[in-house]
């Protein structure tokens, strides 16, 4: 399925300060440790593990990347996130497409403006897993 326009957000973007008391009773209730939020976060709010489908992540064509490791924009060879360049053009999923390790997600990033044009020169694949 495509990632809802409803989707959760990434854990780096969620308000400083936010109240998390529910996310560490949904961790106590899942039997999972509540010493990293952030995990718990990713994978049974906006991962694989989510009891809401609505919200989770998966494949898409644009919008917010997610990450199983970190964000390679900005580093050796990508521009960075706010680069026209940097822009998700489409993120896989192995969950739904099979093929990166454990959990894995493949990622497109280029200018939007460029797709367009057909110029393919600058477009930059990435992929991680678990």
């Amino acid at each position: 399925a495509a990632r809802s326009a409803r989707m959760a957000p990434h854990w780096n973007d969620l308000p400083t300060g936010l109240d998390l008391t529910q996310l560490r009773q949904l961790a106590d209730e899942l039997s999972v440790s509540s010493d990293d939020l952030e995990d718990v976060w990713q994978s049974y709010i906006r991962g694989s593990l989510s009891q809401f489908p609505h919200l989770g992540a998966g494949s898409s064509v644009g919008g917010s990347p997610s990450f199983t490791q970190s964000d390679p924009r900005g580093g050796t060879g990508y521009l960075p996130a706010t680069a026209s360049a940097g822009n998700l053009l489409v993120e896989l999923d192995s969950e739904q497409f099979g093929g990166w390790g454990d959990g894995g997600i493949g990622h497109l990033f280029g200018d939007p403006a460029d797709l367009v044009r057909g110029d393919l020169t600058a477009i930059r694949y990435h992929w991680d897993c678990l």
